[in-house]
This record gives C-alpha cells, sequence and structure tokens, in this order.
C-alpha cells in the first residue's frame, strides 16, 4: 500500500499551512479533510488524529465562514506531519525484500503479541489482509532460490578444506561432523545446532547419549524437530562409507 507521492507533497504542505495560521475557512478545512482522509486509507490509524477536524466543522455552513485551529487540533496535525516526513509510502516489510511467507510470519507475531496483552488484533484487519495479498501477486508466487545446493561433492571439498581456516583440530572435527551429519541426517540447523544466547542445554538439544555408533551404521535420536513441536522424537540411522565425509569418520 502505498500513497502517490503527489499527494504525500499536497497533504504535508496542506498541513503545514494550517499549522502556520490560527483561523482558516471551512472550505479549507474541507479540503485539508479530504486530503487526510484519502491517506487514512492507507494508513488507517490515522483517523484517531482526524476526529477534533472533523469536529470542528459542525455547525459551520458557509465555505468562507473561519474555524478556529486550536492547540489540540494543531497537536494532531503535528503528529500527521512528523508521521509523513518518515513516511516514503512504501511499507519497510517490502522495502526489504522480505517474501509473503516470511510477512504473514512477522503478522502472526504481532497477532500473537496483541492477543497476549489483551487489545484489540489489528492484524485481522481487511486492509492488512488485501495489502497481504497484493504483495503476494506482485512477488507472483514462489521466488527463486539462489543458493547453491550442497552436493555430495560440495560437502567433499567444504570438510577438505576445514584444516586451513578452523583454528585447530578440535574446531576442524567439530564443523565436520556437523556438515556431514546435517547432509546426511537431512537435519534443519537448529535440530543439530543450538543458539548461543542459550547458556544451558534443554531436553531438544543433541547431545552425546542420543548417538550411539553401531557397525558401519550411526544411530541419531532427533528428540525434536520443526515437525516435532511436542517432542515425540526420532532415530535416524546413517551408514558408513568410507569417504572424507563420512559422519562415522568423525
Amino acid at each position: 500500500m502505498r500513497l502517490p507521492n503527489e499527494k504525500l507533497v499536497k497533504l504535508s504542505q496542506k498541513i503545514r499551512d494550517t499549522l502556520d495560521s490560527s483561523k482558516i475557512t471551512l472550505k479549507d478545512m474541507q479540503s485539508l479533510l479530504g486530503l487526510l482522509n484519502f491517506a487514512c486509507k492507507v494508513v488507517a490509524p490515522g483517523r484517531t488524529f482526524c476526529r477534533r477536524l472533523i469536529n470542528s466543522t459542525i455547525g459551520v455552513r458557509k465555505s468562507y465562514f473561519k474555524i478556529r485551529v486550536n492547540k489540540q487540533m494543531k497537536a494532531d496535525l503535528e503528529v500527521w506531519l512528523d508521521f509523513l516526513k518518515q513516511y516514503n509510502g512504501v511499507t519497510v516489510i517490502t522495502d526489504n525484500g522480505l517474501s509473503g511467507g516470511t510477512i504473514s510470519s512477522y503478522i502472526s507475531g504481532v497477532s500473537y503479541h496483541h492477543k497476549i496483552q489483551g487489545i484489540q488484533d489489528t492484524t485481522k484487519f481487511f486492509i492488512i489482509g488485501k495489502a497481504l495479498e497484493g504483495i503476494k501477486r506482485i512477488q507472483g508466487g514462489k521466488r527463486n532460490d539462489i543458493r547453491a545446493p550442497i552436493t555430495v561433492q560440495l560437502l567433499s571439498d567444504m570438510i577438505s578444506c576445514l584444516d586451513k581456516v578452523c583454528k585447530n583440530k578440535y574446531e576442524a572435527a567439530l564443523f565436520s561432523a556437523v556438515f556431514s551429519v546435517a547432509f546426511f541426517g537431512l537435519l534443519r540447523v537448529g535440530e543439530i545446532t543450538t543458539s548461543k544466547s542459550k547458556s544451558v542445554i534443554n531436553g531438544s538439544n543433541l547431545t552425546i547419549s542420543d548417538i550411539l555408533i553401531r557397525e558401519k551404521v550411526l544411530e541419531l535420536r532427533v528428540r525434536w524437530s520443526k515437525t516435532d513441536q511436542k517432542g515425540k522424537s526420532v532415530t535416524l540411522l546413517i551408514p558408513e562409507n568410507g569417504k572424507n565425509y563420512c559422519p562415522m569418520t568423525h
């Protein structure tokens, strides 16, 4: 959703002119309200800062009659002007190139916060849903993933280079194990690692007790995954392959 640039410029100037005046005609006030009403189609919360302006027109019958612009009305217009100075007509999330799916995830987070706080869930507004539909339509469905796939050859090359980039043999062995186990176990990053912000290992983390090495087979218990949020766990069997990228050699 965006405000056309010419509307943005015209509205900002109209607000400045009103702030510089102690009184304006009914015609000028109606012109200002028309621009603000148009802006509110994009900036729905802005209607709150139009109420005093609308009330000031009640009972004023002639277009040339003057309306006093009081301190409260000017305060509302200052809010509008401050907002418009920062507003470029394009949402921040689309400016950052986020996909429709990622934006939906963020909106879900905002919705959850609203519910926790016991306040109205504005993410359910009709205009939000339509804006999201428009973004997805513009993006044309799924975007191409520019990341190169990890092949067996690439995995082998990565592991071969670890001795040259790691601080010590322990670190090289650690990354070799992580790379190979994640590759052959088809694991997501979060299923085999933990965040550095977590100082305590919890029940969902992979530990030494989850690993069992049998003859030519590595048994790996995954306690938690994206598709196993309740922690029922699953055991993976990874066979030995005798290569430098074999999980059992690390």
